[in-house]
């Protein structure tokens, strides 16, 4: 007969870093039994989610930017004219650059997009690790038809990464051309939080189930939340071998969290 979930403990959280929460990560996917078949599953319905996402956004990409852009620049040819023809090849070039930057922002967006729909299967994730560490069952679980059951709070957790990461993208737009740095800092450092976030979230959702307070175990967590997130940053700035290991670490770093501070739980 399994024990009753009890609730935890609430000693001050552990805040190690970006690297730290990996090591710990790999140690609690070594030493918790099913977290391996549990990465399985998270893996691929992440790479699913990216790759529907991805698909459409670069179709009404293309649809609605792209093709209008080259269907303008044809017709300017077609005029002709001496400055046209000097013209052209500078704005086709520009227009092949923007292309690549604008495709790229947009895989970041689907990126995170992917990420935060990925909720409930973090938190499934630390609650294996809770229940192992803690020797008591844990209500709930992570399926794909549970997942589907929560689709609603998925789609709200999208959402909302989805309108952060707009606002971002056009307030580094906007200030790059009115030539400011602090606005490009500023995207870097709300896309390092959204990705902290991702890594602080489940194991305080789980802390939350068992009697822990809401405000109590955020406090003070904002720029940690951004330090957590700088790994993740870096990686998804690296095109096609970052979008691919990102994932991984960020995976590691969620169970980290879990790990090391059920292991001062217990020690304390």
């Amino acid at each position: 007969m399994s024990e009753a979930p009890q609730s935890l403990p609430a000693p001050s959280l552990s805040r190690p870093g970006a690297l730290a929460l990996v090591g710990a990560g790999r140690k609690a996917f070594r030493e918790v039994p099913g977290l391996r078949m549990l990465m399985v599953k998270g893996f691929l319905l992440f790479y699913g989610l990216f790759a529907v996402f991805g698909a459409v956004a670069l179709f009404v990409f293309h649809r609605l930017v792209l093709a209008p852009m080259f269907r303008r620049l044809e017709a300017f040819r077609a005029d002709g004219g001496f400055f046209m023809d000097i013209m052209l090849p500078l704005l086709n070039g520009l227009l092949w650059i923007g292309q690549l930057m604008l495709t790229g922002a947009l895989l970041m967006v689907c990126l995170l997009l992917a990420l935060s729909m990925m909720s409930l299967w973090f938190e499934a994730l630390c609650g294996r690790i809770v229940s192992h560490r803690r020797g008591m069952e844990l209500p709930g679980g992570f399926s794909l038809r549970v997942w589907a059951r929560s689709l609603l709070r998925s789609v709200k957790d999208g959402l909302w990464v989805l309108l952060l990461s707009a606002a971002a993208m056009v307030l580094g737009v906007f200030s790059m051309a009115a030539g400011f740095v602090v606005g490009p800092l500023l995207v870097f450092l709300i896309n390092a939080y959204l990705m902290g976030w991702q890594v602080r979230e489940p194991y305080l959702l789980v802390r939350e189930s068992l009697g822990g307070d809401h405000k109590a175990l955020r406090k003070g967590m904002a720029w940690w939340t951004v330090r957590a997130g700088l790994l993740a940053v870096f990686l998804a700035m690296i095109p096609i071998v970052g979008w691919i290991v990102m994932p991984m670490i960020l995976i590691y770093q969620v169970a980290g969290m879990a790990w090391v501070n059920e292991q001062g739980a217990d020690n304390g």
